[in-house]
C-alpha cells in the first residue's frame, strides 16, 4: 500500500509546470512616474555605452516628455502603471526595477534585457548606491560582465 501512495505521489508531481527558463524580470509596483521628472546621468547601461543626460521635463496628463542620450529630438512615454514605462519609437517599454526612497538614483531594464541603465541625479553616484542597483540588476537576470 506504501509503494502505492508512493507511485502516486510521484506521478502526481511529474504532472507540475516546468520552472520558468532564467530570471524573471520585475518592476516597482505603484512607481508613480512624476518622481521620474528631472535630469539623470547615466552612469552604467547594458547594450551600450553608457553616458549623456535623460532629461524628464514636462508632462501632459499621463504622457512624459523626455530627451534621450542619442535621441534627436523629444521622446514621449507613458507611464503603465506598475513601473511600466512605454516609450514611443524603437526605446519601447522600459521596466523601473529600483528607484532608491530619496529618488537619487534608478534602475531601468527592458523586459527582454537588450538594455538595462542605472541612472543617478548627477554623475557621482556613492558606492552603496551604485552595489544596490548592480545587485538589482543582476537579481533581475542582468549579466553584470556586460554592464559598462
Amino acid at each position: 500500500m506504501r509503494a502505492f501512495f508512493l507511485a502516486a505521489l510521484l506521478a502526481l508531481s511529474a504532472c507540475g509546470t516546468p520552472a520558468p527558463e532564467g530570471p524573471r524580470m520585475t518592476s516597482v509596483v505603484g512607481y508613480d512616474a512624476t518622481r521620474f521628472m528631472g535630469q539623470w546621468v547615466e552612469v552604467a547601461a547594458v547594450g551600450r555605452a553608457p553616458g549623456g543626460t535623460w532629461s524628464i521635463h514636462d508632462r501632459e496628463g499621463a504622457t512624459f516628455f523626455a530627451a534621450l542620450p542619442g535621441a534627436e529630438n523629444v521622446v514621449t512615454f507613458t507611464d503603465r502603471g506598475n513601473g511600466r514605462l512605454e516609450f514611443a519609437g524603437a526605446t519601447g517599454t522600459l521596466f523601473v526595477l529600483w528607484a532608491d526612497a530619496d529618488d537619487r538614483t534608478v534602475v531601468l531594464g527592458r523586459p527582454d534585457h537588450s538594455f538595462g541603465a542605472i541612472l543617478n541625479k548627477g554623475a557621482d553616484i556613492s558606492p552603496d548606491r551604485l552595489k544596490a542597483a548592480r545587485d538589482v540588476m543582476e537579481w533581475n537576470g542582468y549579466d553584470l560582465g556586460s554592464l559598462r
